[in-house]
């Protein structure tokens, strides 16, 4: 099991900042993460490669599901951790 808090200050993103970023969200945690991913991807200019881990209790029970399903194949690396399937 990992636990965590936060999320705590503000997180600035400047485009190409980075080559790679991880993401790791769960419930509704998937809110901040996907305004982020949109913003990257909304930005033609922005080589950065996103790997989003999301977990929920079933993947049905996903916040957001058909946004991250659309999302899929923009995405270097997804995958969704379902504690009950």
């Amino acid at each position: 099991m990992v636990e965590w808090r936060g999320p705590f200050g503000n997180f600035c993103y400047t485009p190409n900042q980075y080559r790679h970023i991880g993401m790791l969200a769960a419930g509704t945690g998937i809110a901040p993460i996907l305004q982020v991913i949109q913003g990257i991807l909304a930005n033609e200019q922005d080589e950065t490669f996103i790997h989003l881990v999301c977990s929920s209790k079933t993947y049905d029970d996903t916040l957001m599901k058909d946004t991250l399903d659309g999302m899929k194949g923009l995405l270097e690396f997804f995958s969704a951790i379902c504690s009950k399937q």
